[in-house]
């Protein structure tokens, strides 16, 4: 099993008691750090997508994927479905919507792009818009 972490270092510290990436191998299981947040030097980013895909194309078992509240994990599984699976744009969303995708024009960042079209690198037209 490998776990993927997408927290920022700051978050690990001030709200995770314990050590998340030696107790993930302690039990035997493998541990990838990918921390993700908007304005810092590890923003949404095909990039971030890229190394994502690569965990799991690299992964021995099932994947746990996994931030805060699961909004950045919810975004990037559906950005993974669509550009790696092929998954049409509005059944990924569907299936990140019940993680907790949040992407309502509401909760639009600065620029008005979801993470999703940040990892993906181009709009989804019916993001945000569509019935849940």
């Amino acid at each position: 099993m490998t776990v993927v972490n997408l927290r920022m270092p700051d978050e690990m510290r001030n709200q995770v008691p314990f050590d998340e990436a030696a107790l993930v191998e302690q039990l035997g299981m493998r541990y990838v750090h990918i921390p993700v947040r908007a304005g810092t030097e590890n923003p949404y980013s095909p990039a971030t997508l890229a190394r994502f895909t690569e965990a799991l194309h690299t992964s021995n078992g099932k994947v746990l994927l996994h931030c805060t509240i699961a909004w950045r994990a919810s975004h990037l599984w559906a950005a993974y479905l669509i550009r790696e699976r092929g998954i049409p744009v509005e059944v990924a969303l569907k299936h990140a919507r019940a993680i907790n995708l949040l992407d309502t024009t509401r909760v639009a960042p600065a620029g008005g792009r979801q993470p999703v079209e940040e990892f993906l690198d181009r709009a989804l037209p019916t993001l945000g818009r569509t019935p849940r």
